[in-house]
């Protein structure tokens, strides 16, 4: 490592061990993880060498240095508030690919409504898309009402309730994301959905092509 070692090398290193602490944890979620390495915990875990790769030089820095904590917390926040908003996004992804996933897997329906709920699934994940397209344009993001609406229009197509499992990620993202980390959350999210509608289409063709052979 270079002599002169800047906050944003020791966040990066913190922010990277912390991932791979969080993703190796089977007792805990990972989201549950990140929230006990919030931002303004940094000063009460940071003395656990191993956070910053067990680096003599680093653990002098941190000790003898008010400052260049003070510029560490800023720089890890960025990082942490990243990656929470794409845990979020994930979640979400989660919910709706479950959603997907419970209407294929149904026996009790057939073939022909099985097709007409993904119909119905993917008019309500368009929509979603348009408004998370036209909330990254403005770069005002979705409120949690306008994200709620959106998901009880994309669970009833599974034939069951399931906003609850949708409210746990979404209540994260008004309240523990900045504007900003709701805006990547919304871009992380499109991505998500578009490659679900895609397998979704494809499934829809699948159907139909079952039902003409009938």
């Amino acid at each position: 490592m270079s002599s002169e070692i800047s906050p944003q090398d020791i966040a990066r290193i913190v922010e990277h061990n912390i991932r791979e602490y969080c993703a190796n944890i089977s007792a805990d979620s990972y989201i549950n993880c990140l929230l006990g390495h919030q931002p303004e915990l940094l000063p009460y875990f940071l003395h656990v060498s191993e956070y910053y790769g067990n680096d003599e030089k680093i653990g002098k820095i941190i000790e003898n240095h008010l400052n260049f904590l003070e510029a560490l917390e800023d720089e890890y926040k960025k990082r942490w508030m990243s990656d929470f908003a794409k845990a979020i996004a994930d979640g979400l992804r989660d919910q709706i690919q479950w959603v997907y996933k419970s209407i294929i897997d149904d026996d009790s329906i057939n073939t022909e409504e099985k097709a007409n709920r993904l119909k119905a699934l993917n008019d309500a994940l368009d929509k979603l898309g348009k408004a998370i397209l036209n909330a990254l344009k403005s770069q005002k993001p979705l409120s949690f009402d306008e994200l709620r609406k959106y998901a009880e229009d994309i669970v009833k197509n599974a034939g069951m309730l399931y906003e609850d499992n949708f409210d746990y990620y979404l209540d994260y993202y008004e309240h523990s994301l900045t504007e900003s980390a709701q805006l990547e959350a919304l871009d992380t999210l499109l991505d998500s959905i578009g490659n679900i509608m895609y397998d979704i289409d494809n499934k829809i063709k699948e159907y139909n092509s079952q039902l003409l052979t009938y």
